[in-house]
């Protein structure tokens, strides 16, 4: 084919067969290993040996009290509750450390050897006070001891991360008794208003003359409608007359157990909205 010029897709095509084909053999280490894995499943079937169990399952984590189950939901709700303006909701978010819950700080203070006093800021526990006074069931959680309630309260309002308490040592002889408003005694406690409480007298509700509000509560259902009677006491309490005193001062002596009965259940009221706390140290017996 002088003077043609190949073109390279013209060129043929060399047929090789497989027995051309050089092979390179396997290593023989190779059949080897291969025999001593055949081996190995077949002795392992005859051993008996038990399978390895499944892993136990593990004991779910307690539930936080705000939800914070992620990153990204603990900032988000960070987020919200500053933007609400709620900056003690928003400084819980970022407190990572998790919180008692009630019946775990009892058993706490219990088995410290101390006894509970009190909270120290007891409205938002109290079947007495909020929107938890008005719910049907608050009339079954009267019947609780109190410890139950308490964390039957805890239960219902959800975001209690932290708890102050009052404690004492069980062998203080010289701890304080709990306030009582049973029998005649609590006549003579003498009422100190808490210096975080204001009196607010405009846009009040129906029948109310005005309304009592601890600056410190977070919860916004803890406030606290009075009356007119209820106001002319609360105005006359000073940190010295005690509450027979008042009483005497500002209610009509006509009706003596009407008015006795009207200001136990309101000094008891303000007791649990952390309105007023009471001095006990010349309590005596008061008939």
């Amino acid at each position: 084919m002088e003077g043609h010029r190949l073109n390279r897709h013209e060129l043929p095509v060399p047929r090789i067969s497989l027995s051309q084909k050089r092979v390179k053999p396997l290593h023989a280490g190779t059949c080897l290993l291969s025999l001593v894995l055949l081996f190995c499943l077949a002795a392992w079937a005859q051993l008996a040996i038990p399978a390895p169990q499944p892993a136990a399952a593990q004991p779910e984590a307690p539930q936080d009290a705000l939800g914070r189950t992620t990153p990204q939901g603990t900032v988000l709700r960070f987020l919200i509750a500053a933007r609400k303006g709620d900056n003690d909701l928003a400084a819980r978010y970022l407190n990572t450390r998790r919180a008692y819950s009630v019946p775990q700080l009892l058993d706490f203070i219990e088995k410290a050897g101390l006894t509970f006093g009190r909270w120290v800021r007891q409205a938002p526990y109290s079947i007495h006070c909020g929107v938890i006074a008005k719910i049907p069931q608050a009339t079954r959680m009267a019947g609780l001891s109190l410890a139950e309630q308490y964390a039957a309260v805890e239960l219902f309002r959800g975001t209690m991360a932290r708890h102050s308490v009052v404690a004492y040592r069980n062998d203080n002889a010289g701890a304080p008794d709990q306030v009582s408003f049973a029998g005649n005694a609590w006549l003579a406690y003498v009422p100190i208003r808490m210096s975080d409480t204001i009196c607010v007298q405009d846009r009040l509700p129906a029948g109310a003359a005005a309304v009592l509000i601890n600056q410190t509560h977070t919860y916004r259902d803890l406030f606290l409608p009075i009356g007119s009677p209820e106001k002319t006491m609360f105005d006359a309490i000073d940190g010295i007359r005690s509450i027979a005193d008042i009483v005497e001062r500002t209610l009509s002596s006509l009706y003596r157990t009407t008015n006795i009965d009207m200001a136990r259940t309101f000094f008891e009221r303000l007791w649990w909205h952390d309105q007023v706390v009471f001095d006990s140290t010349q309590l005596s017996a008061v008939v």
